[in-house]
């Protein structure tokens, strides 16, 4: 059976930061890296590898519903950039154009909940 969930994520600047900040908004995971590529990737790995845990250890679906705070839906919603994109076993390409140097981003991806598995790049 097929149970796909759409993951949101935003990697964002705070005025005055060197570092980025990622959210995957539909886990409550929070990231922090200063090199965006490396942010996504990151972020990517730890959603789907929890996801992965809850599955495995057959813990209550509930857990893939942890919302993030509104503050971070807010600054998602109201980026004009999203990309989705279709996560399909094993390997993930990346959401963000290389050659863009364009934040905040935003992007979604697609998990087949039943085949989260590892992810490579």
């Amino acid at each position: 059976k097929t149970m796909k969930k759409v993951l949101h994520f935003l990697i964002y600047k705070e005025d005055k930061e060197t570092e980025l900040i990622g959210v995957c908004l539909d886990l409550n995971i929070v990231l922090v890296n200063s090199d965006p590529e490396k942010l996504e990737i990151e972020l990517v790995e730890t959603a789907i590898g929890y996801i992965d845990v809850v599955r495995k250890e057959k813990l209550n679906i509930e857990l893939l519903s942890q919302n993030t705070p509104q503050e971070y839906w807010d600054k998602f919603e109201g980026m004009p950039y999203v990309v989705q994109k279709e996560f399909s076993g094993v390997h993930y390409k990346l959401a963000r154009d290389r050659k863009t140097q364009y934040l905040p981003f935003v992007f979604s991806v697609v998990v087949d909940i039943n085949k989260a598995g590892k992810v490579s790049v």
